[in-house]
């Protein structure tokens, strides 16, 4: 149904088997809904900014407002991949509680790549998993490292950290970029 290549890092895990299935149907149910509201409920009820949108539905932000408006209807790929991505946003705003922000949020502070890049090569689930094990261990516990590596093996070199930038967390697990001004010692806020 949905292009999501890689569903889990644990292919044969029951726990990701199930999360995949509940997310393939409610993404079927959302198919049947017009696009306009699908893209409504994502940049007015999730707030998405039309370019986090885009970027994970593999598209133009300058596409999506034509589709919102009616002006040009996407193709059935296109909608499935707004169908899936208001679907695993109804799920992980069950743990997290701007979506937005946390796809646009780094991986870790050892990367560059945001969890959107994670989420359009396919990590979706895992992608959830690691929200969940940001509040709880258990079943579900999943490291950033693992995700990358199993998603984008060359991550080091292709997205590896900008020694001019550090990502801090606080203690709500919110990441913050900030610019280290090696030879003073003293960190600014961006």
């Amino acid at each position: 149904m949905s292009d999501q290549k890689h569903d889990s890092l644990g292919p044969n895990d029951l726990h990701a088997k199930n999360l995949k299935a509940k997310l393939d149907v409610l993404a079927q149910k959302l198919e049947h809904e017009p696009i306009s509201v699908l893209l409504e409920t994502l940049v007015d009820a999730h707030e998405f900014s039309w370019n986090t949108l885009a970027r994970c539905i593999k598209n133009t932000p300058t596409a999506a407002r034509r589709w919102r408006r009616g002006d040009q209807g996407p193709s059935s790929e296109e909608k499935q991949r707004v169908a899936y991505l208001l679907a695993f946003t109804a799920k992980i705003c069950e743990i997290v509680d701007d979506v937005d922000y946390c796809l646009t949020s780094p991986m870790s502070s050892e990367s560059s790549a945001a969890r959107m890049d994670l989420y359009r090569v396919g990590a979706a689930v895992d992608l959830i998993r690691l929200a969940r094990s940001q509040e709880r261990l258990g079943l579900d516990s999943a490291f950033p490292y693992r995700i990358l590596d199993f998603y984008i093996p060359d991550w080091r070199i292709t997205n590896g950290s900008d020694e001019r930038f550090s990502v801090v967390w606080d203690s709500n697990g919110i990441p913050s970029i900030v610019f280290e001004e090696s030879k003073k010692g003293i960190i600014k806020e961006l």
